[in-house]
């Protein structure tokens, strides 16, 4: 993971030859067990700082040993994934869409006509046939150009690294051990090499530019399944992608909004993130955007799920890798690529423009084919595009240490403004002022919750054992305002340093989520986060010494740590759901977190037993371990019916009586085992997505 500099990556895919020419297979090695996952020893405990990389060597490690172990209990059958596989229609539809059903509102999901495997679509399978290009990259029905331009970025910078993506791998028997850095820590996906196939037997998804060439497909089915389905990848932000495959950190401050610089402070700024080894992609503006400023469209040609196409050539709301900055003759220009691997600007210093003459061609290395790849000069780029986002890399001269938990839980409470009788069984009928309890806020228009009236202890359970809510619109309510309480943590470092701070909370990509819209009728996937702040004062609270808060998934600052200069972290989630927290700190000297308040796990885990134990008798039934398991977030990837499944494979004191806080404290204990975790309390362990495992 090495953060080389460059001020320009246009040499790079001639980088690393020696990593990327390795076209064959994994070197057979005798089948090993896969090491025993060990509890995470980061909630609610100090952590102390590990090298930056060692979760990437842990996670690497772990990765290889699960393959071996797969392969060598499959004799002569072929792998397929027990959990994530398109057996029968509705597992197709289960790894397809979040509600595992059917598409949501506006999904650009195309449907497979039917599935196949990799290998038996190939005349000769290979994951890589040449080496990782830009050229390689060609999105198909999904909109993940946020994702393919991500990977383009990084195969024309750093090629080594999404190679080394791939630990373990066997062709022939369809299996795939793939390393990805997800929720602040390197984690390992298993995957067969069933793909999505059109009406036409092509590959309906990603795909390489040589047909034999498998390892895109394989990436991008290995993301989907960490994220849950292959929806969850329709539309996002090439931050989170390009995070996801180096394992990098793309600092909200560190982004560009265009409009907002000079176009030579813009191409500066661009050029410096290049000289510090960063890994960049651009956004164009959405097709409404584009025409409130007035650009004109193509009245002929559209993007592949259905984007405007400027007469320039861009498309709105699409995402390009930007492959490098040149000083050419007194011009600024950048070098830009479309991840369908094609479709280009087509005004000034484009391939056939009178500026891109035979010389001109020759010093930037641009050709005359229609492969996606351009060149903009500084003013057309200011004037054209939205954001550029860049993505930091670690190397094994930063250490990281990390901690996580859940923040308090606090009721958002709320007033009725207005009578309203309900029309559906499933809203709330209420007085104008009476109040409120709200459980989910993250629809525009129908919130959902309760009378605060109504006990917990006393309310209807849904069909998943979780007491009931019911819609309430969103325009009715004045919200009461209520600050949770900050969980607190002291901060310090070997020596004196900079260090980053990063707030995390739950990734969306990750989880089922989303909402039933009662206006259209149809379920809508849920994109927004809760506000989340992170505060750092010094060690008496007394002098605040950095700030910052967000309705995003992460917040950072940058604060100076030392022996002698403790500093308090304080972090909050104004949301009050209880959710999960990863807090984060990477710095040059190794750094300690000390919580100085917060709760430990099973402090947690007797709270929720709490909760929903709705007789008082000190016993959980099954329903109500789904509906603790859900609260908690553990195993969010897998639906209701799949943690049902878990508890009864591995749970047996969960009989007929139920289960009691004892044995609910080693099945919560269980759960962490199986999440994984990271020794000596630095970034988190890797955590195999894959549950047979």
């Amino acid at each position: 993971m090495g953060c080389g500099a460059s001020t320009s990556v246009d040499d790079a895919d001639d980088a690393d030859d020696a990593d990327d020419a390795d076209d064959e297979e994994d070197t057979e090695q005798q089948p090993v067990k896969a090491p025993p996952p060990t509890a995470d020893p980061r909630r609610g405990v100090k952590a102390s700082s590990v090298s930056a990389v060692a979760s990437l060597d842990d996670a690497t490690t772990r990765c290889r040993a699960v393959v071996e172990a797969v392969l060598s209990g499959l004799g002569d059958s072929l792998y397929t994934d027990p959990l994530w596989s398109p057996s029968s229609e509705e597992d197709a539809d289960k790894i397809l869409y979040v509600d595992g059903i059917g598409p949501s509102h506006e999904s650009g999901l195309d449907a497979p006509e039917r599935w196949e495997r990799l290998s038996a679509l190939c005349e000769s399978p290979v994951l890589i046939s040449d080496r990782i290009r830009a050229a390689d990259v060609h999105q198909g029905g999904i909109g993940d150009c946020f994702l393919l331009s991500a990977v383009a970025a990084v195969a024309s910078s750093r090629p080594a690294l999404l190679r080394e993506l791939f630990v373990r791998h066997d062709i022939a028997k369809g299996v795939y051990g793939v390393r990805l850095f997800l929720s602040g820590a390197w984690m390992h996906v298993l995957v067969d090499d069933y793909i999505a196939l059109d009406d036409e037997g092509e590959k309906l998804y990603a795909s390489c530019s040589d047909a034999n060439a498998l390892w895109l497909p394989v990436l991008e089915k290995a993301i989907a399944k960490a994220c849950c389905c292959y929806e969850n990848l329709d539309g996002g932000n090439v931050e989170w992608a390009l995070e996801v495959v180096t394992g990098g950190l793309a600092d909200p401050r560190d982004k560009l909004l265009v409009e907002e610089l000079e176009p030579l402070e813009c191409w500066q700024k661009v050029s410096a993130f290049l000289t510090r080894g960063d890994i960049l992609a651009v956004s164009t503006y959405d097709d409404d955007d584009y025409a409130k400023r007035g650009f004109k469209f193509d009245g002929v040609k559209k993007g592949r799920v259905g984007e405007g196409v400027l007469e320039c050539g861009l498309v709105g709301g699409h995402a390009y890798a930007l492959l490098g900055v040149h000083e050419y003759q007194g011009h600024h220009l950048y070098k830009l690529r479309n991840p369908w691997g094609s479709g280009e600007w087509n005004l000034a210093w484009s391939d056939s423009s009178a500026e891109m003459d035979e010389a001109a061609r020759a010093a930037l290395g641009a050709t005359v084919e229609d492969d996606g790849v351009f060149f903009m000069e500084k003013a057309d780029f200011s004037a054209h595009w939205e954001s550029v986002a860049p993505v930091r890399l670690w190397d094994a001269s930063w250490s990281v240490a990390s901690t996580c938990g859940y923040f308090h839980r606090g009721e958002k409470l709320g007033v009725a403004t207005c009578a309203h009788r309900a029309e559906d069984a499933d809203e709330l009928t209420y007085k104008k002022g009476d109040a409120l309890v709200l459980t989910d806020m993250q629809s525009n228009t129908w919130w959902k919750g309760y009378k605060q009236k109504a006990p917990l202890l006393g309310r209807k359970k849904d069909e998943d054992g979780l007491p009931k809510e019911y819609y309430i619109l969103a325009e009715e309510v004045e919200l009461a305002a209520e600050t949770p309480e900050p969980l607190k943590f002291q901060l310090t470092a070997e020596a004196e340093t900079e260090a980053i701070l990063v707030l995390l909370q739950p990734d969306l990509h990750m989880r089922r989520a989303y909402t039933y819209s009662r206006k259209l009728r149809t379920t809508e996937r849920v994109k927004t986060y809760s506000s989340i702040r992170l505060m750092v004062k010094s060690a008496n609270e007394e002098e605040e010494v950095a700030e910052g808060g967000d309705t995003d998934r992460k917040v950072t600052l940058t604060v100076t740590l030392g022996p002698d200069k403790p500093l308090v972290a304080s972090v909050v989630d104004y949301g009050g759901q209880g959710q999960k927290y990863e807090l984060i700190v990477y710095s040059r000297s190794p750094a300690t977190i000390t919580p100085l308040s917060g709760s430990s796990a099973d402090d947690e885990a007797k709270a929720a037993f709490a909760r929903y134990d709705a007789n008082g008798q000190g016993v959980l039934s099954r329903d109500e371990m789904a509906a603790v398991l859900q609260e908690l977030e553990m195993l969010s990837s897998l639906s209701v019916e799949e943690q049902r499944r878990l508890i009864d494979a591995h749970f047996d004191k969960a009989a007929e009586e139920g289960l009691r806080l004892e044995g609910f404290l080693e099945w919560q204990q269980k759960l962490l085992q199986r999440e994984g975790g990271g020794g000596g309390g630095a970034a988190p362990a890797p955590a195999a997505v894959d549950m047979e495992c």
